[in-house]
């Protein structure tokens, strides 16, 4: 019974309906583009950030290993002059 007066409801006020259904859909594509934007300029503010830091040296592990990570690690520090 409930669910009968849901649809002749909205068949009886489509034009109701159809504007609901609008509000909402641009509420959320608002909502969602404001998160997108927030992310964006995170990544945006992190990235300068992290390019004013001179780096002599990059490594890129593969693996997982935490063994290898923490070995690679040691190896590193033995070097002098590194902190």
């Amino acid at each position: 019974m409930p669910l009968s007066y849901a649809f002749k409801h909205v068949f009886r006020s489509w034009k109701i309906f159809l504007a609901l259904l609008v509000g909402i859909t641009l509420a959320c594509t608002f909502f969602a583009g404001t998160d997108i934007k927030a992310n964006v300029t995170a990544k945006q503010a992190l990235d300068q950030q992290l390019d004013r830091i001179t780096v002599d040296m990059w490594a890129n592990i593969q693996s997982s290993n935490t063994t290898k990570i923490s070995q690679a690690r040691e190896e590193v520090l033995e070097i002098d002059g590194v902190e």
